[in-house]
């Protein structure tokens, strides 16, 4: 860990930081460690724009252990993820990009995808069972991303951390407003919370 500069002070101490890499499964970076550039794929993010404390979650407790510590320290929250750039400056941001599982289902034609899925890998395994999903015109982002409104109507269901910090299995029956808002949201709103999966048709 590698503190920014003697008065950076984002409210938070070493033992702080040491406690949440305790719990998580990913790597939690600081303002100023080495290798933040290439966890963002963000060639500025050490020159301009810097998240204070940053997840590299790795599965959905990853994200709650990060929302947690950014409501516990009253920072605020970000997420980005493959083919959707993000470097905030300060606070905390989660990155999915280690969330990268992808599970099929021949029979009902679905597939279940975590939020750092390209499209073209689902594109290539579902292809392998005659299948495909609905996939943007721009195919190299990422599942969840800015424009996965397009698609809600075939949204089955949608695996959530909310910003209380947690995990949430939310479909069309369990939770009508809150499946409606998040297949209609824009994934870089937290406000609702961090998507750590989405469940959708695929077609033949």
């Amino acid at each position: 860990m590698n503190y920014h500069s003697a008065g950076w002070d984002p409210g938070f101490t070493p033992q702080d930081v040491a406690a949440l890499a305790s719990v998580t499964e990913g790597p939690v970076l600081v303002a100023g460690d080495p290798g933040l550039a290439d966890e963002l794929s963000c060639p500025d993010a050490t020159i301009l724009h810097e998240p204070d404390i940053t997840v590299g979650a790795a599965n959905p407790a990853d994200v709650q252990a990060a929302v947690r510590f950014a409501a516990d320290f009253r920072l605020p929250l970000a997420v980005t993820a493959p083919g959707h750039r993000a470097c905030p400056k300060g606070g905390v941001l989660v990155s999915t990009r280690r969330m990268n599982r992808v599970h099929l289902d021949r029979v009902s034609r679905t597939a279940i995808a975590e939020a750092g899925v390209l499209w073209p890998d689902v594109v290539d395994r579902a292809a392998e069972l005659g299948l495909a999903p609905l996939v943007p015109s721009y195919p190299g982002t990422g599942i969840v991303g800015r424009t996965h409104g397009w698609t809600a109507g075939h949204v089955r269901s949608v695996q959530v951390v909310t910003a209380d910090g947690e995990f949430r299995h939310v479909t069309a029956g369990s939770d009508p407003r809150l499946f409606r808002l998040l297949c209609a949201s824009d994934p870089g709103d937290v406000g609702l919370g961090i998507i750590t999966a989405m469940e959708f048709a695929l077609f033949r």
